[in-house]
């Protein structure tokens, strides 16, 4: 069963629907929003470690999308965390942000010119 308010619904006792949060105060709980900018840094991280079998993730990179992919995650973590957040977790942020910058200008300086072979012969150099 699938409840997206407050509001009775049959078959709930009225203590289990008293408890329910709405959807939007779970969505923009900061916990929430810090585990979906990390997931999201996570996919990145996953994608790039995986072996390009097409061209679709070259692309991914020349056009730009995973740079701006990854600093709108930074941005969300760096929201979420907010002023209450440790200085341990900022410098972790502001780390990640200078691996960006160095994703950034690797991409613009050697993916610009690479063919799928050449990015699958990087894959098995590195790993």
């Amino acid at each position: 069963m699938f409840v997206t308010s407050q509001q009775p619904v049959k078959g709930l006792s009225p203590a289990a629907t008293a408890t329910m949060p709405t959807p939007s105060a779970i969505k923009d709980s900061p916990a929430v929003e810090r585990a979906l900018g990390r997931s999201k840094i996570y996919l990145l991280i996953s994608w790039s470690l995986l072996y390009p079998e097409d061209e679709e993730f070259l692309d991914y990179l020349r056009c730009g999308e995973f740079v701006e992919d990854g600093r709108a995650a930074l941005d969300a973590l760096e929201v979420a965390i907010g002023s209450d957040g440790n200085e341990r977790a900022k410098g972790k942020l502001s780390a990640l942000r200078k691996q960006m910058a160095l994703i950034e200008s690797l991409i613009v300086s050697e993916c610009a010119n690479w063919q799928l072979s050449d990015l699958q012969a990087e894959h098995r150099r590195v790993f």
